[in-house]
């Protein structure tokens, strides 16, 4: 079974396992996220890192193959492929590195991963 690891101790149950891929913070993650020390930098979108169990790609297979989707407002939903998906070794968690689009809503926002015809359980990121 695809699983999102989610934290049991943090401020709710079900929030995901994650961490700002450049600043290493957990959330809440500020949409636009790249601090003025790098100007230059073509795309300033935080990366997200998300960490779920069962999760590895087929030899030769892309990261884009893995969607994390993002739920939005009003039945709306993000559906953003992964830009890297690593094992951790040693571990059993697998590393899924995403873009935060532009345009995700602040707020609390419920995650999920898809893999090879199987979604994860969902937990929750702070957009803020």
């Amino acid at each position: 079974m695809l699983q999102l690891v989610l934290e049991e101790s943090g401020p709710t149950a079900t929030q995901a396992a994650a961490l700002n891929a450049l600043l290493h913070t957990r959330d809440p993650f500020g949409i636009i996220g790249v601090p003025d020390w790098w100007p230059n930098a073509p795309d300033k979108n935080t990366r997200v890192i998300l960490f779920a169990k069962n999760l590895e790609l087929n030899p030769g297979e892309s990261p884009l193959a893995i969607i994390v989707r993002i739920a939005g407002l009003n039945s709306q939903f993000f559906d953003v492929p992964a830009e890297s998906v690593v094992p951790i070794h040693n571990f059993e968690f697998t590393q899924v590195v995403i873009r935060l689009p532009n345009n995700v809503p602040v707020g609390t926002r419920l995650v999920t991963i898809r893999a090879h015809g199987r979604i994860s359980n969902a937990g929750t990121i702070r957009v803020q």
